[in-house]
């Protein structure tokens, strides 16, 4: 068995950088991580840099298959997210996959975090772990790829900061996939 666990970055200010409460987060979550991988991997973006630290974690690897792509593509269907956000009261990832045009979006997100999930774990050890820092709307579809489904409460919904799935592998199949929640915090 091979194990990649997928973490979301912590809470962040205006300018995408980890606030203090972001830091206490995430040195928080900490506890409940394993502590023990065998590699460390996070998206480019700064956020990400900041939330693997404040787990403790000095070392790690890069990985651009663990970034959001460019939102370019759904400015055009922004209004009716916008919409759905007012008159449903859902957050921005629960709009998206009610909007048939931003699924093919959030797709090619979730396939290319999957890719990266399945490289990353053919490179492990047999028992072996990774621990990755990504993105909300990257892990979520990703998860939902490989459970065959869009439904977000295949997962338990969409996940807060420094919530994840957990991918469990045999060989290089998929066999199980956990939501990795965190238990209650001051802010949660």
């Amino acid at each position: 068995m091979k194990w990649v666990e997928l973490r979301r970055h912590s809470l962040v200010d205006k300018e995408k950088n980890l606030t203090p409460d972001g830091i206490d987060l995430a040195k928080w979550v900490r506890a409940q991580l394993s502590l023990n991988y065998d590699v460390y991997i996070c998206s480019p973006l700064v956020r990400c840099h900041q939330t693997m630290e404040a787990f403790g974690f000095k070392k790690y690897e890069v990985d651009e298959a663990f970034i959001v792509l460019s939102g370019e593509r759904l400015k055009p269907i922004m209004p009716r997210v916008n919409e759905i956000i007012a008159e449903k009261g859902v957050g921005l990832l629960e709009a998206f996959f009610q909007v048939p045009e931003a699924l093919a979006v959030i797709g090619e997100w979730g396939g290319e975090c999957l890719e990266g999930i399945r490289r990353v774990a053919r490179d492990l050890p047999e028992g072996g772990s990774a621990l990755v820092v990504s993105h909300g709307g990257t892990i979520e579809p990703a998860a939902l790829l490989a459970k065959g489904t869009w439904d977000l409460e295949a997962i338990g919904g969409p996940l807060k900061e420094c919530e994840g799935i957990i991918f469990k592998f045999e060989g290089d199949e998929i066999i199980d996939i956990y939501t990795a929640r965190i238990k209650r915090w001051k802010n949660g």
